[in-house]
């Protein structure tokens, strides 16, 4: 093995070591014969793109510099045009980071580093649904990497899949419970998620591994407030105070302007309404059964109020943080507006009041149950012969059906809101994309560049084109489910 070879091999180790420094040292040899030159121009861009100032303050510009080298050696280099991609990803250029992304995999279509980069350029190139296929091929190339969990935790989380979210996080961290990112993200998405002393023990591993991460502290800051909350919370009565009414939905979901879901959100109203008049009238039935017969018995009607109902709280949701004016710089896109119409912010308190609904209902539909359940060897019947354990058990039926109404009505708006969400990210984030490819165009000292920025803001105006179809594709979905969810 020459010197070049045994310092490139020297290299590679200290790389996987996190020992940067050291790694690009050890390289100049291997820079400098001809046979390892491609590979160490690489592994030191590699260097420089982990360790950053770290390094050398001019990281950026010698990164490049190693890359245009090993690109000059090797013009059908993988690791040279995925090196590159991420150059370009981070300053902003997309456009031109897909490309390079795209042909990496295309000359090593089984590298899961390359297809790692690519799923991250689509995504920042908001083709979501295609970064998460790349993910999982990513995962498929090489199941023992953590870093392609952590891409496909960040893609879940670009979805708003909380679920695969956390499996891609827990898969990486069992490969290496050491790894910050992994362990930050799942403690992060945690304490998003409410569950607070979950994200707290993750937290304290990560602290463990890292603990001179500033973002630790504000963590755990929020953490022991939100803790603090939970203990100090005080019994109070939220139906009249806190929770909205079921008649007050409209005024939550009108500010999304979508004609088809207030109809099937007006006919879901009218069907809940008639189930729980026909729910009180079962009950007023199954209480004249009862009491015809308690009566014959010698029982009493006291009129006396009984003990005092612990009412279920309600949790108000945060409200959702104001957007930028709508009418902000759409004109970079040619466009006079967002493309994703409608206000979806007062979804979560919708979303929320039909939660309370549904959980209500199911504890009422619990009662009745157990109330079925304890009079079916008690046949009570009136002079009509009818049965109060079957007037019991219709109640318990019905009940139980107005919950999974309630419940289902509840996830389809939140689909719904999602989606608008997600649309709007991308809406805006074209935006943000041709606003800036628009002034380094304008900006442009040559017809080239200006050619290749124009390039960047037409992709731009096509994301913004598909996030309208992500917006509509949501609302027929939203439509189905809630028309799925009328009460039969």
């Amino acid at each position: 093995m020459n010197a070049g070879r045994e310092a490139l091999t020297a290299a590679h180790h200290l790389a996987d070591l996190g020992r940067w420094r050291e790694a690009a040292e050890a390289l100049r040899p291997a820079l400098a014969a001809e046979d390892t030159a491609y590979e160490a121009h690489c592994l030191h861009a590699h260097c420089l793109l982990n360790a950053r100032s770290a390094l050398s303050p001019l990281w950026w510009s010698e990164s490049r510099g190693a890359v245009r080298a090993a690109l000059r050696l090797e013009p059908h280099g993988a690791w040279a045009h995925r090196l590159l991609a991420l150059l370009l990803l981070d300053e902003g250029r997309k456009a031109a980071a897909l490309r390079e992304a795209v042909e990496a995999v295309r000359i090593n279509p089984e590298d899961a580093g390359a297809l790692n980069v690519l799923a991250r350029c689509q995504l920042a190139c908001f083709k979501v649904d295609e970064a998460r296929r790349t993910a999982g091929a990513a995962i498929e190339a090489n199941p023992q990497d953590p870093f392609a969990y952590l891409t496909l935790a960040e893609v879940a989380r670009a979805r708003y899949d909380w679920a695969e979210a956390e499996r891609a996080y827990r898969d990486g961290l069992r490969l290496d419970p050491e790894h910050e990112a992994l362990a930050l993200g799942l403690g992060e998405l945690l304490f998003m998620l409410h569950r607070t002393l979950e994200s707290a023990e993750v937290y304290l591993g990560a602290a463990r591994v890292s603990p001179e991460n500033d973002a630790l502290s504000k963590a755990f800051t929020e953490i022991w407030w939100h803790l603090r909350i939970i203990k100090d919370k005080w019994r109070r009565n939220p139906r009249s105070a806190a929770a909205p009414e079921l008649a007050d939905l409209a005024e939550l979901i009108g500010p999304a302007r979508s004609e088809p879901i207030d109809a099937a959100v007006r006919d879901l109203r009218a069907a809940t309404s008639e189930s729980r008049v026909k729910v009180e009238k079962l009950l007023e039935r199954a209480l004249d059964v009862f009491g015809s017969v308690a009566e014959l018995m010698g029982a009493t009607a006291y009129t006396s109020p009984g003990p005092g109902t612990e009412l279920k709280s309600f949790a108000y949701p945060m409200p959702a943080v104001p957007g930028p004016p709508a009418e902000s710089g759409w004109y970079v896109l040619g466009m006079d507006d967002d493309p994703v119409p409608g206000d979806v912010s007062r979804f979560r308190l919708a979303v929320a009041t039909l939660g309370y609904e549904g959980e209500l209902t199911a504890e009422y539909a619990a009662e009745f149950d157990a109330v079925a359940h304890g009079s079916a060897g008690l046949r009570v019947r009136d002079g009509d012969d009818a049965d109060f354990h079957e007037l019991m058990v219709e109640i318990h039926e019905e009940t139980t059906r107005l919950a999974l109404t309630y419940r289902a009505w509840a996830d389809a708006l939140s689909a719904f809101a999602a989606g608008v969400t997600l649309a709007k990210d991308q809406s805006s984030g074209a935006r943000s994309w041709a606003a800036s490819a628009t002034r380094f165009r304008d900006h442009a000292t040559t017809a080239e560049q200006a050619r290749e920025w124009e390039d960047e803001r037409q992709e731009a105006i096509r994301s913004a084109h598909a996030a309208a179809g992500l917006r509509n594709e949501a609302e027929a979905r939203c439509v189905e489910a809630l028309r799925a969810a009328l009460p039969r």
